[in-house]
C-alpha cells in the first residue's frame, strides 16, 4: 500500500509538473499571439482593405482597367474626367488604377502654367 502510494503520489506530482508547463507555455503562446495581432492591427489601421474589395477587384479584371490604352474608349471618358478637373483647379490630374500590387496611371491631364 506505502508503494502504491508513492507511486501514486509521484505520479499526480509528475502530472501537475506537466500541467503547470502546459500553462506556462500556453501563457507565453498567447502573449506572442496578442503582440501579433496588435502588430497586424495597427497595419490595418494604417493600410486598410476595403470592405468590397474582392468586387471591386472583379469589376477592375472584367473590365481590363489595368490595361487601359488610348483606343480604348474608356481612355477618352477618363482623359476628359482629368483634364476638366486639372482646367477647374488649375493642378495636373490622374487616374489611377490599384488592382493587387500594381497601381496603373489610366489618364492624365497637366494644365499649362504660367512662368
Amino acid at each position: 500500500f506505502s508503494l502504491l502510494t508513492s507511486l501514486s503520489f509521484s505520479q499526480a506530482t509528475r502530472e501537475a509538473e506537466l500541467q503547470k508547463l502546459r500553462s506556462q507555455i500556453l501563457e507565453q503562446q498567447v502573449h506572442e499571439l496578442k503582440a501579433m495581432v496588435s502588430e497586424v492591427r495597427d497595419c490595418m489601421r494604417m493600410f486598410p482593405v476595403p470592405a468590397k474589395e474582392p468586387e471591386r477587384m472583379l469589376v477592375i479584371n472584367e473590365g481590363d482597367f489595368l490595361n487601359i490604352r488610348p483606343e480604348d474608349s474608356a481612355f477618352e471618358a477618363l482623359q476628359r474626367l482629368t483634364k476638366r478637373a486639372s482646367l477647374k483647379w488649375g493642378i495636373m490630374g490622374l487616374i489611377n488604377i490599384i488592382g493587387g500590387n500594381e497601381q496603373y496611371t489610366a489618364a492624365g491631364f497637366m494644365p499649362e502654367i504660367d512662368v
